[in-house]
């Protein structure tokens, strides 16, 4: 199958994201109802979004959400390149964020998709994590729900147990397409910030982020040598389209709906 190195060639693209979307809010829906966690690691913009539904999910069936870690992991410019980067600079940003928190045997890390022989994602966000303390690695079980292939992922017994629930994954017929939860936008939404902001500028996962109300990941931009989360994006896109307000509110209710139906 040929790879389709820019997604939108293929019209029906935003059909099957957001059917992935639905199998990912189905897998948590049940996973929710049959476990409790004490923490949800959110690892870059993707984390960040797919933990918004995840929240928005929990309140649905009507429990209470864990604490959500947002962690502005830097391991992929823009382009989707790996880079080299000594995350370890956030430690002290995720052990203020979980300071409050008296302890932490059972967490969830959800993201839309990732590579199983090389977790590099899941790898760095349960490094920070221990570095950041509170955790006896032998107490500790950690639930990956992402996209995958296999369904199995290559870490060391030195990250806890792990439990590794795909929610979809990859096929042939998509080779070349990353991040496919990010394409679920509706087109009539999309469409309208598209017309203001090619993707160069905001792509699809940082899209989704500012229809969500959350930041996003500064933009290969660094403050005090650390990557972080700004809601800058969210102002101006407010201040550059003017119903941007009521593009949230559609993408919000749209969101509970696949929430409802799955």
């Amino acid at each position: 199958m040929a790879k389709y190195k820019n997604p939108w060639t293929r019209p029906d693209l935003i059909d099957e994201a957001q059917r992935r979307l639905k199998l990912f809010i189905k897998k948590i829906k049940t996973l929710v109802k049959e476990s409790d966690f004490d923490l949800i690691l959110a690892p870059g913009n993707s984390g960040v979004f797919m933990a918004k539904i995840t929240s928005m999910t929990y309140n649905y069936i009507g429990k209470s959400s864990p604490l959500i870690i947002k962690i502005p992991l830097y391991l992929k410019d823009r382009m989707g390149r790996r880079i080299k980067f000594d995350n370890s600079v956030l430690i002290p940003d995720v052990k203020r964020q979980i300071e409050r928190v008296k302890k932490i045997r059972k967490i969830l890390i959800v993201d839309d998709d990732l590579t199983e022989k090389n977790p590099a994602t899941v790898r760095a966000s349960i490094e920070l994590l221990t570095a950041a303390g509170k955790i006896k690695m032998p107490d500790l079980t950690v639930f990956v729900i992402a996209e995958g292939q296999t369904g199995s992922l290559k870490l060391a017994k030195s990250f806890g147990k792990i439990c590794y629930l795909p929610f979809a994954k990859a096929s042939k017929e998509w080779m070349g397409v990353c991040n496919f939860v990010s394409y679920s936008i509706p087109w009539e939404i999309q469409s309208k910030i598209r017309g203001f902001y090619s993707d160069s500028v905001l792509n699809s996962g940082e899209i989704f982020c500012l229809l969500l109300g959350e930041p996003i990941r500064s933009k290969g931009k660094l403050r005090r040598g650390k990557p972080y989360f700004s809601y800058m994006w969210n102002n101006t896109v407010k201040n550059k389209i003017r119903d941007f307000g009521e593009l949230q509110k559609e993408f919000k209710s749209y969101i509970m709906n696949l929430i409802k139906d799955a």
